[in-house]
């Protein structure tokens, strides 16, 4: 028996090795809105609470994304997910807001809409962020709405934008949804599974079956994701 699930083994790891559909330098792993909110939320959650995020009263995201065409890099593939209509008619305060990496998934930058930003920063942005005074100046007639000029800004640097194995998992399900389906990512049989590189400390594997193989899903399907930045590394699929 051990045999045979070391066999099983081998097979899956040759599979996942030499089948990856997913995997290409072309893939665009925050595909549509819906998957860009879904990260937005996930990542939002060890950082603003998951009460902000998923109370039932609490205001929908919006997801402004850019249109995929030649000759886009760096910085042209930021894209943003915020609580408030693009075309602000109705401003909500505090505005929640995610800046990300439209084709890598990667988190630039997470705001809560008074005064403080999550991101990388760095030596140059600590030294700066010690000795910089917070400057909030009014942006409404009514004087009832705020931009800061000078947040405060958090170093995610130690933690990462992925620090659990349940923000691991749904950003995982996220990015795979508009590449193998609903049905594929919601099985119940074959629940998720995040596993941090226990070397690293740096990188997420996260599968529909347990580290322990001692079940083999079909399909199998697995990510690995960079935990500090959220970074989609590659995806998986072997039908």
């Amino acid at each position: 028996m051990r045999k045979r699930k070391i066999v099983i083994g081998l097979i899956s790891a040759l599979l996942l090795l030499t089948i990856s559909p997913a995997d290409s330098k072309d893939a665009w792993y925050v595909a549509d809105e819906a998957t860009a909110i879904a990260i937005a939320r996930a990542v939002l959650r060890p950082i603003v609470g998951a009460q902000s995020v998923d109370n039932p009263t609490a205001l929908p995201f919006y997801a402004n994304l850019i249109k995929r065409g030649v000759g886009l890099t760096g910085g042209d593939l930021f894209c943003y997910v915020e609580n408030a209509p693009p075309a602000r008619l109705k401003w909500t305060t505090p505005v929640l807001r995610v800046e990300m990496n439209q084709k890598s998934a990667q988190i630039i930058s997470i705001s809560d809409g008074k005064n403080n930003v999550w991101k990388i920063m760095t030596d140059a942005e600590k030294n700066v962020a010690k000795s910089t005074p917070i400057v909030v100046e009014k942006i409404a007639p009514s004087g009832t709405h705020y931009q800061v000029l000078n947040p405060i800004l958090h170093d995610v640097s130690d933690k990462g934008f992925v620090p659990d194995n349940d923000t691991a998992i749904a950003v995982a399900k996220a990015v795979l949804r508009p590449l193998v389906g609903d049905e594929a990512v919601d099985r119940p049989l074959c629940p998720y599974h995040a596993t941090l590189d226990a070397k690293s400390k740096a990188v997420w594997f996260v599968e529909n079956q347990s580290p322990a193989r001692d079940k083999i899903a079909a399909p199998v399907i697995s990510v690995e994701i960079e935990r500090i930045s959220g970074r989609i590394i590659r995806t998986h699929l072997v039908k």
